[in-house]
């Protein structure tokens, strides 16, 4: 196939084709809080493959109907968007277990599992395979940024396996 060998029943999909991938939100910093109610998850909160709520937090108080698609849930993954040129300081994922109250920020997106197993999701974007095609596809910024869109994100290919065996994996 066009990603490598793999076995006889596994398709290759695109990213955009098994969850939904949705950038964050563009939160005004005035709103933001040292305590509150939500927390905002911003690029510093991932920070090699960990998701650290005490660094650097924001919380807003009040939450509107604008807001609702950018909370997150159980078994979401996120992902930093935006990096250093020529360095690998971004596109770490994280899945979300059991934290509540917390909203996407700019320049972080989200995956949401809808054709695949949210675990099998998380292996598959936690890959060399994986890995090489989003920082080929990431584009220069301002000055020594880099960034990736959910876009590109989408057309992303990995390996599907039927559903039994995505359990397995996972």
């Amino acid at each position: 196939t066009k990603i490598g060998r793999i076995p006889m029943d596994w398709e290759v999909v695109l990213m955009k084709s098994v969850c939904e991938i949705k950038g964050g939100y563009s939160f005004k910093s005035n709103l933001f809080k040292s305590e509150g109610k939500y927390q905002v998850i911003r690029i510093g909160n991932l920070y090699g493959g960990q998701l650290d709520l005490n660094r650097s937090p924001a919380f807003i108080e009040e939450t509107n109907k604008k807001y609702e698609d950018f909370l997150l849930k159980e078994n979401d993954l996120i992902s930093t968007m935006t990096g250093t040129v020529g360095k690998r300081d971004f596109g770490f994922i994280v899945k979300i277990d059991k934290e509540e109250n917390l909203f996407l920020n700019q320049r972080v997106c989200r995956m949401r599992a809808l054709m695949i197993n949210s675990d099998f999701l998380y292996f598959s974007c936690s890959t060399a395979h994986y890995l090489d095609q989003f920082f080929l596809q990431a584009t220069g910024g301002t000055g020594n940024q880099v960034n990736i869109g959910t876009t590109h994100i989408g057309k992303i290919k990995i390996a599907l396996p039927p559903q039994p065996e995505q359990q397995k994996i996972a």
